[in-house]
């Protein structure tokens, strides 16, 4: 009995136990609707662009089967053992030759996705990964703070920042790989802590592979990989080497890195295009000019907008969310200023502060080139977890320095932080996940399918829902209109007499239904006659149903929304 109570009184275990339930907590947030959440093209296009590639394997070495290169019982055997790996391998590598995403994350991806076809199971297994390496980030951005503080309630403080912003949450519901880019940051931040004072030719390639295999997760670990750079020349300057040494050691990094990136270059689709996230009138895309107002103005009115959109933990129109943003600056802006400070003694909190801060020059010297937008998107995920870092340095400041002749029990200043972030999460938490639960499922499917019986089925919308539902045992034929891509032609073109459009991103309006009319007769499902009368129908049923939401927490891109739009029109 005595034991029992020296292990309840003992405060660690406590701690211990508070600190499980805190990561279990944050876990929970991004499982619980994680397959949920609403769709848009750069999310489910990447099952629409590699199911039809099932079986690689069979398409690229049956032929030498056929051929008799290759006996029918050892191809069996090669299936058997490499087959499934080959279909998944050569999908996320065919993936990034049309999509501009790196490949490495999809490897995981194409490997969960067989596991279900219909529409919920490919939102859950599609976006497991991302998911998964969400979760993962939240242990390291917790090692990584707690290495450069050595407090626990700073670490909490900052996994509760990462584990309450709504943009990090939210690409854990998304197929891509912005995910994997916090994780990245968070990673190399943790590598260079533990390696800074090695000094040797193999430390320094070894560097750069670890950032190339980063890239082959996200392109936009080349920001690391500047970050990098800066904090080693500096270091190096700092402690008075020659030129000539740290430029060579600048090489070493290089090599590693090149080597493991090369490859990339021979099949990636690197051409990511700043206009898509640019913003409706191109405010987020900088346009080299000599005036310094233009400039000063889109780099700090934008820097802001980014550093909101990033780490808020309630929504952006908020005035509470602008009072959380200040308070996250004024300590982010702090811990820039007094690592810096301390470049004399040359401690672990100056090195990843240099890191930190030539990661954002990076990142910023691209959006300089008018190769990188700043915005308030996924595309600027990769400074969430520099962000973090320097945010909790200027914590840790403020409460060791700031109230270094005050009692004890300001230490505590750091859990309040999290206790009221979590608060402001939680008030305005379950109104932005009802406002995102995706309109479209297989019970809707059949209730509109029901309700309309129609003959010929028109999904207009840009990620093709549509065709990704059950509804095979529903007999009809099914369009898909988005870039012409019409199939499964219904040779009884005198039956398409009711015709369901159905679209989750935009209205059908008269210059659409146009459009679709012709299409129809170009593509043998309706007759002129026919054709005519539909463009100069009304719907006989009509829903339209605007969520006005992108997929990013800043709804300023028109990227994506959560809609529903359905008509029946009736050509008699």
């Amino acid at each position: 009995m005595k034991n029992y109570w020296s292990i309840i009184k003992n405060k660690k275990i406590w701690f211990k136990i508070v600190g499980i339930l805190f990561f279990l907590g944050l876990i929970y947030i991004r499982f619980s609707w994680f397959d949920q959440h609403f769709t848009h093209y750069d999310d489910i296009k990447v099952d629409q662009l590699t199911n039809y590639q099932a079986n690689a394997f069979e398409i690229k070495f049956g032929q030498l089967r056929y051929a008799g290169g290759i006996s029918e019982e050892l191809y069996n055997l090669f299936y058997l053992l490499f087959g499934k790996a080959f279909n998944v391998f050569y999908n996320a590598i065919n993936f990034s030759r049309y999509w501009t995403y790196a490949p490495a994350q999809f490897i995981f991806t194409f490997a969960l996705l067989p596991f279900g076809r219909d529409y919920t199971s490919i939102k859950f297994f599609g976006r497991f990964p991302s998911l998964i390496f969400g979760c993962i980030a939240l242990i390291v951005i917790w090692k990584v703070v707690y290495k450069v503080t050595q407090s626990k309630a700073v670490a909490y403080f900052g996994t509760a920042i990462l584990g309450f912003s709504w943009q990090a949450i939210l690409y854990c519901m998304h197929m891509s790989n912005y995910e994997s880019i916090i994780l990245c940051g968070g990673c190399f931040s943790l590598y260079i802590l533990s390696s800074y004072e090695k000094d040797s030719t193999r430390k320094w390639v070894l560097d750069g592979i670890i950032l190339g295999i980063m890239t082959w997760f996200h392109y936009q670990v080349v920001c690391f990989l500047g970050g990098h750079i800066f904090a080693v020349l500096i270091l190096k300057l700092l402690r008075k080497e020659k030129i000539k040494n740290i430029f060579w050691k600048i090489c070493q990094i290089a090599i590693g890195y090149s080597v493991i990136i090369w490859p990339l270059f021979l099949f990636a689709n690197m051409d990511g295009k700043p206009t898509w996230n640019a913003g409706v009138n191109g405010e987020f895309l900088y346009n080299f000019s000599w005036n310094i107002g233009y400039t000063l103005k889109f780099f700090v009115v934008n820097s802001y907008k980014v550093f909101k959109a990033m780490l808020s933990p309630v929504p952006l129109y908020l005035p509470l969310s602008n009072i959380i943003v200040i308070i996250l600056g004024i300590f982010f802006i702090l811990g820039i200023i007094k690592s810096i400070g301390e470049h004399k003694s040359i401690n672990e909190r100056f090195l990843i502060s240099l890191f930190c801060i030539g990661t954002i020059a990076t990142e910023y010297f691209f959006v300089f080139l008018g190769k990188f937008t700043l915005s308030p998107t996924r595309h600027c995920n990769v400074l969430i977890p520099v962000y973090i870092i320097e945010i909790c340095l200027g914590l840790f400041y403020f409460v060791n320095f700031v109230f270094l002749r005050k009692p004890r029990f300001i230490l505590i200043v750091p859990y309040v932080f999290c206790i009221l972030m979590g608060i402001a999460w939680g008030k305005y938490g379950k109104a932005i996940k009802n406002e995102r639960v995706d309109m479209f499922s297989s019970d809707l499917v059949a209730d509109i399918l029901n309700q309309t019986s129609p003959d010929l089925v028109i999904d207009r919308s840009a990620p093709q829902l549509w065709y990704l539902l059950d509804k095979a045992e529903y007999p009809r034929r099914q369009i898909i209109d988005y870039q012409t891509d019409f199939y499964d032609k219904d040779d009884d073109i005198y039956n398409n007499h009711r015709i369901l459009i159905v679209s989750h991103t935009s209205k059908i309006d008269n210059d659409v239904l146009d459009s679709l009319a012709s299409q129809l007769v170009e593509y043998g499902y309706m007759e002129q006659v026919d054709a005519d009368k539909l463009k100069n129908s009304e719907s006989s049923i009509k829903y339209e149903k605007m969520g006005n939401l992108d997929f990013d927490f800043y709804n300023v891109t028109n990227g994506a929304a959560n809609n529903l739009f359905y008509y029946l029109y009736e050509i008699k």
